[in-house]
């Protein structure tokens, strides 16, 4: 196909990429001018290079939620092909790129509770996901989670389909889950599994059991020998505990299904008072040097008929320069009157007269400024805020608030740093019970 080539209901406008058997393409519908991804088997289709596409489109067509991107055409036969939702945006591969090390614990838990909820209705629909790598969760320049990545799944609503063909299983090794590698078919519990390496490579900047993803070459035992997640990062121990739980070797030992996933990502969410939706995940695109919209911009862009490119250098160029600012702030380190959620500031991403805040919390704190949720520390991008005072709180669940009063101006970035009064763990109790007499 060439741009201009009208296939169905819609005009193709260029090659978006080539996948192993097929090919995908930017789009817009004749009648609504509304964008798509228009894909296709590659020349020569055979079953093999047939079954993706169909599959995908099989298992888009029984879904309907906010975190999967929606089928909008489907046409069978020798060549077939679907057009479905175009996420402008930017994978989770590209955010981990760009966070040099590892995204907040408030992006993570965002992302893995839109990840658990969009399987969980898969799920309940007779779909599993078939898992796959970063680059198949897609980000929204609002900052909307995506699953994609359907052209391999599996499931009880799939069955007529039959097996995945061999020629179609392009996964690197690191994407099976312990039963897959020794040979068994996905299920619920493998696509928690995938999802629970997702998020600890997304903190970790690392993958739990190696490899690359082009590694055909099956990874370490996995026998439990995956690394310590706070032994690469410090994380919150609760989130840790969810994230070795989701990555257990045996099935009966990770959580029973995705929305057990979600539950235990939510609770641990509200214990760290994160909300867990699209603002985390906009702050740590801005850190990884992604461009963002604020919520309804991308209507409004659609609707001034500006295309989305536009600005993004500019935006780039405003942020690098307000994060590579230093300079030394006074902090005034009594309360203020009143709470600090009485009132709430939207923080700008790219304020006018910008400055920074940097933010050290020991052992680590959720951090709020002006009322809005930050993230929880640690995190070592600044905080971009406007000149002039601003009011900080920091939470701990063991600890009573810290609050502090920050005046920073212009080109000036404050550091501000904080110990929680978290109270010494007790020491074990001694048992009681009276000493056994020796053995005989």
């Amino acid at each position: 196909m060439t741009a201009g080539e009208v296939l169905g209901s819609y005009r193709v406008e260029g090659e978006l990429g080539r996948g192993h058997l097929t090919v995908a393409w930017r789009a817009t519908h004749l009648s609504t001018s509304r964008a798509a991804v228009v894909k296709r088997p590659r020349e020569g289709a055979g079953a093999a290079l047939v079954d993706p596409v169909r599959r995908e489109a099989r298992a888009l067509g029984r879904l309907n939620h906010g975190n999967v991107p929606q089928l909008y055409e489907f046409v069978d036969g020798p060549a077939p092909w679907l057009a479905r939702e175009l996420v402008d945006g930017a994978t989770a591969r590209d955010l981990l790129r760009g966070a040099h090390g590892g995204v907040s614990v408030g992006a993570a838990l965002s992302i893995g509770c839109a990840l658990a909820s969009a399987l969980a209705h898969a799920h309940a629909r007779g779909v599993h996901h078939g898992g796959g790598e970063l680059s198949d969760v897609w980000l929204t320049r609002e900052g909307v989670v995506k699953l994609s990545g359907f052209s391999r799944a599996t499931g009880p609503a799939l069955a007529e389909l039959g097996e995945v063909p061999a020629q179609a299983e392009r996964r690197s090794a690191r994407c099976l889950s312990p039963e897959e590698l020794l040979g068994e078919a996905p299920s619920q519990g493998s696509d928690v599994f995938v999802v629970g390496a997702w998020l600890f490579e997304l903190l970790a900047g690392t993958h739990p059991f190696g490899g690359g993803e082009d590694d055909p070459s099956p990874p370490r035992a996995r026998g439990g020998d995956a690394p310590r997640l706070g032994d690469l990062v410090e994380v919150p121990s609760l989130v840790e505990r969810v994230i070795a739980r989701a990555i257990a070797p045996e099935l009966e030992e990770r959580f029973p299904s995705a929305t057990a996933l979600y539950d235990a990502l939510s609770q641990a969410a509200r214990e760290l008072s994160i909300e867990p939706d699209e603002e985390p995940v906009r702050r740590a695109m801005v850190v990884a040097g992604l461009s963002v919209l604020r919520p309804g911009a991308a209507s409004a862009e659609r609707a001034s008929g500006r295309s989305p490119g536009l600005g993004r250098a500019a935006f780039g160029q405003l942020f690098v320069l307000a994060a590579m600012i230093l300079g030394v702030s006074a902090i005034r380190a009594t309360a203020p009157p009143s709470e600090l959620e009485d009132s709430p500031e939207v923080l700008p991403l790219v304020p006018e007269r910008a400055a920074n805040l940097r933010v050290v919390a020991r052992p680590w704190a959720t951090v709020y400024v002006n009322g809005q949720l930050v993230d929880v520390t640690p995190f070592a991008r600044p905080v971009p805020v406007r000149a002039g005072e601003h009011r900080l709180t920091f939470r701990h669940p063991s600890a009573p608030d810290e609050r502090r009063v920050v005046r920073v101006t212009e080109g000036e970035t404050a550091l501000v740093e904080v110990e929680m009064r978290v109270p010494p763990r007790p020491p074990p109790a001694a048992s009681s019970a009276p000493p056994a007499p020796p053995s005989p």
